[in-house]
């Protein structure tokens, strides 16, 4: 199989249509702020999170609070405060020292019937963003709601003065902490991908903030109950097939030949079942060929060089086949196989072509 071939068989694979990601914008750097012991802010809250359908995760300046967004409500917890009572406007001059944000327009649910202790959940996230389309190589928010067995939570409340860097004993904020049982909540994430460090912790790709009543609190563990739902981002599909630009005359005459070469295929494999060679010859020279020369040239004239690398040859394999055929005993089991094996070579190259190129 020549190199065209293989190129357009792999398009075929990874799927003829592309998903746009979801974008996540992130501030600061967990590692960096850890190293340098620098807890200053580094972004606006009114000017980093989204106007618009937006959720986030973040911690805010001097390590004095938690940020979480869900769609669009601001939960600012304070730790000065104890755990909750968070203020749902942001103050003139707020700045987060840690921030991932993302604007979502459309969520798309399914549910994890069973409970799931953390490393599970997170597979079974990513098995589920995978089947829903999601490209699980780039960041993506998410969100789950329902009733967890288990939430341990903190609100950071202040600079630790016993912290030392990195390697420490002691954290590097204060914490009022929580832990959570059967609880109704919900969790705002984010998956990192490969980004580790940067707004999760090093060598981890999670930062989950949990909603419940009026606290906005970082989760430290979670264990997930009976049919927890899971939302995702919706993504948009964009089809990344090129369009061949025929007009509506063209398309017409171009479609009839794609039905054609659908049909012979069909009589071919019927053919072969049934053993008639009379009637996988007729089939295939309706393919072969006379379809080629019958092509109109304003077809032609806009195809690209690659179409024709995998057409030509597509034609000729027709023609090909009805040689084979000629010479076959279709009582002959071998003769059977060859020929069968050879239509599926032939059905490959239709459709890689498919995986390819477009019509509109």
């Amino acid at each position: 199989m020549n190199k065209t071939i293989l190129l357009l068989l792999s398009l075929l694979i990874s799927g003829i249509a592309a998903a746009e990601a979801v974008e996540v914008k992130s501030y600061g750097h967990y590692k960096k702020m850890i190293h340098m012991k620098n807890t200053d802010g580094v972004v606006g809250l009114k000017m980093a999170i989204p106007k618009h359908n937006s959720y986030a995760v973040g911690a805010i300046q001097d390590g004095a609070g938690e940020i979480t967004v869900l769609n669009g409500k601001i939960y600012l917890d304070y730790g000065k405060d104890g755990m909750g009572n968070s203020i749902h406007t942001i103050p003139p001059h707020e700045k987060a020292v840690l921030l991932a944000t993302s604007s979502v327009d459309k969520w798309q649910s399914t549910k994890i019937k069973k409970p799931l202790a953390k490393e599970d959940l997170f597979k079974a996230i990513l098995s589920k963003a995978k089947e829903m389309g999601l490209d699980v190589k780039k960041p993506f928010p998410f969100l789950l709601e329902g009733r967890f067995k288990d939430l341990q939570i903190h609100v950071i409340n202040g600079k630790n003065p016993k912290f030392g860097g990195h390697g420490s004993k002691e954290k590097m904020f204060h914490m009022a902490k929580q832990t959570k049982g059967h609880q109704a909540a919900t969790i705002v994430g984010f998956y990192s991908a490969d980004d580790q460090g940067t707004y999760t912790h090093p060598g981890e790709s999670w930062h989950l903030h949990a909603i419940i009543d009026d606290i906005g609190a970082h989760v430290d563990e979670i264990h997930s109950g009976m049919n927890v739902v899971l939302k995702l981002p919706m993504v948009k599909i964009h089809d990344k097939r090129y369009s061949l630009g025929l007009d509506e005359a063209e398309k017409a005459e171009f479609l009839a030949e794609m039905r054609q070469m659908l049909t012979s295929i069909q009589q071919i494999m019927t053919g072969i079942a049934t053993k008639d060679k009379d009637m996988i010859i007729k089939a295939a020279r309706y393919s072969g060929n006379k379809m080629a020369r019958a092509t109109p040239q304003s077809v032609k004239d806009k195809t690209p060089v690659s179409f024709e690398q995998i057409g030509g040859p597509t034609h000729m394999m027709f023609e090909e086949l009805i040689i084979n055929v000629e010479e076959m005993d279709l009582n002959d089991q071998d003769d059977i196989t060859d020929l069968a094996e050879f239509t599926g070579k032939l059905m490959r190259n239709c459709l890689a072509c498919h995986a390819a190129f477009k019509v509109e």
